[in-house]
């Protein structure tokens, strides 16, 4: 195990590698000594960059929480204990797998100080790295072969807050390392939520609304520009002040029915906005135009296009600044 790894981002301060191979081929977990500790700060660092793009998860399960055996391992107290169950457990599952390799490597870290969407956090950090040579020198692992440590094949990050309500994961979404391996079900909080309503006003906006009204493609730039704004200088998202604001009173409501029954899910009527969630959608919100073979981005907003119409015709005037005014 490696102790106490310092980064001007993070620390690292338990780490332990293992590899595997198919159980159907006898090819056991075995621990390993572990890398340098550039290569160990590298492989979290890649890990921490992930889950900043990943979804929010949560551990689940269809009786009890503690019946799930990677979150029964996580609240462990010992980093020993965590990391030989959780190998176990990770084993148990990819060692049935017919694509397993033979010393595959998994990697698992508790690391403190971790910048999560703009929060210090601390984590347990896990992931399957692919077999490449040349990257991961494999002659200091006593193996014949290397590994990219920019290759990671799965992960997670499980950070230790909220483990009443089985832990916040941000993880890679393979079926077998997200359903069957960890457990773990969308984590509904804020960021969810924030997340969802934008997807949904987004297709509302550019889908539902050209089909049942006529409007230009300025009017719905418009829109758009008007939602993210709301996003952005709003704490709290409250949908009747939404509707009054943009004069959806008869048409959102009907179509909220329509996208949860299509969509599978529930959004709610008030909630917290998650400001991290928000920036990630600034480009599918800036206004668009898009006329045969060229789509105009306007990233400092409408007030620079007017759309003409003369007969059947539609023009745009566009006014252009030149550098130096």
């Amino acid at each position: 195990m490696n102790n106490h790894i310092y980064t001007e981002y993070f620390k690292v301060v338990n780490s332990q590698l293992f590899t595997f191979g198919s159980k159907l081929n006898a090819e056991p977990l075995k621990d390993i000594s572990s890398p340098s500790d550039e290569n160990i700060s590298n492989i979290a660092l890649n890990i921490i960059n992930e889950a900043n793009k990943s979804t929010r998860f949560c551990f689940e399960h269809p009786s009890h929480l503690d019946l799930n055996e990677v979150y029964h391992a996580i609240k462990e107290k010992s980093f020993s204990d965590i990391t030989n169950n959780v190998s176990q457990c990770m084993y148990d599952t990819y060692g049935y797998n017919p694509k397993i390799k033979s010393d595959t490597l998994f990697f698992i870290a508790e690391i403190e100080d971790v910048l999560l969407y703009g929060e210090k956090v601390d984590a347990i950090a896990i992931a399957v790295v692919n077999k490449n040579a040349k990257m991961l020198c494999g002659d200091k692992l006593g193996l014949e072969q290397g590994y990219n440590i920019c290759d990671i094949a799965e992960f997670a990050l499980i950070v230790k807050q909220d483990e009443d309500g089985g832990y916040r994961v941000f993880s890679s979404e393979n079926t077998m390392w997200k359903n069957d391996f960890l457990e773990l079900a969308v984590l509904k909080d804020h960021s969810y939520q924030t997340n969802a309503w934008l997807s949904f006003l987004k297709s509302f906006i550019n889908d539902y609304m050209p089909d049942a009204y006529e409007i230009t493609d300025i009017q719905i730039g418009e829109m758009h520009e008007k939602v993210y704004k709301y996003f952005k200088e709003k704490e709290r998202f409250e949908l009747i002040q939404l509707i009054h604001e943009n004069s959806w009173e008869e048409m959102l409501e009907p179509y909220i029915k329509e996208y949860e029954e299509a969509y599978d899910l529930s959004l709610e009527n008030s909630f917290d906005i998650c400001s991290d969630t928000v920036k990630k959608y600034k480009k599918a919100y800036t206004p668009k135009l898009k006329l045969k073979g060229i789509e105009i981005s306007f990233k400092n907003g409408l007030k620079d296009i007017e759309q003409v119409k003369e007969g059947e015709f539609i023009y745009y005037k566009i006014k252009v600044r030149r550098e130096n005014d």
